[in-house]
C-alpha cells in the first residue's frame, strides 16, 4: 500500500498552517509541523531550546553543500564543526523521508516539497493571500496594529525565502516550484482546505 504526502509552503500570514491542519483532519493524514523540529532534535541530539531558535534559519557557512552532496552522511554522524543550522536540516530531511515511507502525512514548509520532490506519491502546494488579508490576520494573532503587522510579514517571509532557497537552490514561493499554488483570500481557510483535499483525493485515484 502506497502511502502519500502533501508537502506544504506558505507566506506569512495567509493562514497555510491552519489549512495544512484542516487538510490533515480532512484526510485523516498525520500532520507535522513543528513536531519535525522535535523529532529532528532527538534524532540529531540536538538542544530542543536551541534547535528552536533556530528554526527556519539558513547557516551563515557553505559548509552544508558539501555535507549533503555526501551521501553516507547523517545526522547523528555529523562532527563538532559542522554549524546547528545544518545538522538540523539534515535531521529534518531524515525525518520527513522516514515518516513520508510509512504513513500518509502532511508537511508544513522545512523545505520538505524539496525534500519529497522525487517521490512519486507526493505533492506540494504553496499557499499565498492578498496583502490586506494577510495583514489584519497577523494583525488579529499578535495584537497589534496594521503597519506592526506589516513588519511581522515582511520579516517572515524574508527569514522562510533566505532559508528555503539556501538550501533547496531555488526561489521559495516561485510558482514552477509547486505542484499547486492557491491563494486562500479566493475561497477562505475552509474551502481553500477542502479545494486542497479534494485535489489530494483526485491525486490519489490517479
Amino acid at each position: 500500500m502506497p502511502f502519500f504526502s502533501i508537502c506544504f509552503g506558505r507566506q506569512l500570514g495567509s493562514g497555510g498552517g491552519e489549512i495544512a491542519r484542516l487538510v490533515a483532519k480532512e484526510l485523516g493524514f498525520r500532520y507535522l509541523d513543528k513536531e519535525i523540529i522535535e523529532l529532528a532534535a532527538e534524532r540529531g541530539n540536538l538542544s530542543k531550546d536551541a534547535v528552536e531558535s533556530i528554526d527556519e534559519k539558513p547557516t551563515a557557512s557553505l559548509l552544508y553543500s558539501v555535507v549533503t552532496n555526501t551521501a553516507h552522511y547523517t545526522a547523528g554522524g555529523l562532527g563538532y564543526n559542522v554549524p546547528i543550522n545544518d545538522k538540523l536540516y539534515i535531521a529534518q530531511t531524515e525525518v520527513i523521508k522516514d515518516i513520508a515511507s510509512k504513513e500518509n502525512a502532511v508537511f508544513v514548509g522545512r523545505c520538505s516539497d524539496h525534500v519529497l520532490a522525487k517521490e512519486p506519491n507526493a505533492f506540494s502546494v504553496f499557499i499565498y493571500a492578498d496583502a490586506d488579508d494577510r495583514a489584519d490576520r497577523i494583525a488579529k494573532k499578535e495584537n497589534c496594529d496594521i503597519k506592526k503587522a506589516q513588519d511581522i510579514i515582511a520579516k517572515g517571509d524574508k527569514k522562510r525565502a533566505s532559508y528555503y532557497n539556501f538550501y533547496t537552490g531555488k526561489k521559495w514561493g516561485a510558482m514552477p516550484y509547486y505542484d499547486l499554488c492557491v491563494n486562500s483570500s479566493l475561497l477562505g481557510i475552509e474551502g481553500t482546505a477542502k479545494l486542497i483535499a479534494e485535489f489530494a483525493r483526485n491525486f490519489m485515484n490517479k
